[in-house]
């Protein structure tokens, strides 16, 4: 009966360590190809960072950089919405809120209905995306296959 308590300690000890072990392992393998997504990104031209230097990993993401990235995954390519254009800047009220450098991207995540906008036909470029909108957005890509 000693001898069953000690394996069974034993085997919860080693089962601990295993997957501490793991979750370690796990973590490293995340910075890792954090880095490596970082670097592709870059030299895919996904995104440039704030500065020469700087990339600011902790800064919030806004509505309008989430869209950017999704359109950069997309593959980056402007259609029929560009047709639209005019509208969707007579339609949402803080259009003139997007950046130029995020225009292409927001519009087509509007057209593919990917970038929800609230209640008073605002997109709120400039604010930050909660989890719950990035998580909404990324299904809307997967269900229309467009990653």
């Amino acid at each position: 009966m000693l001898y069953m308590a000690f394996v069974a300690i034993a085997n919860y000890t080693q089962a601990n360590y295993e997957l501490g072990y793991a979750l370690k392992f796990m973590r490293i393998i995340t910075l890792v190809l954090t880095a490596v997504f970082g670097i592709w990104g870059y030299g895919a031209g996904l995104f440039s960072g704030a500065g020469p230097e700087t990339f600011s990993p902790n800064a919030v993401l806004t509505r309008q950089a989430a869209a950017k990235l999704l359109f950069g995954f997309a593959g980056g390519q402007a259609g029929t919405e560009t047709l639209f254009y005019g509208v969707y800047d007579g339609t949402y009220t803080d259009s003139g809120r997007i950046a130029k450098w995020a225009r292409p991207a927001v519009y087509w995540s509007v057209y593919h209905e990917i970038l929800p906008r609230d209640s008073q036909d605002r997109l709120n470029p400039g604010e930050a995306v909660t989890r719950a909108q990035l998580a909404s957005m990324l299904v809307r890509c997967l269900e229309r296959d467009i990653l």
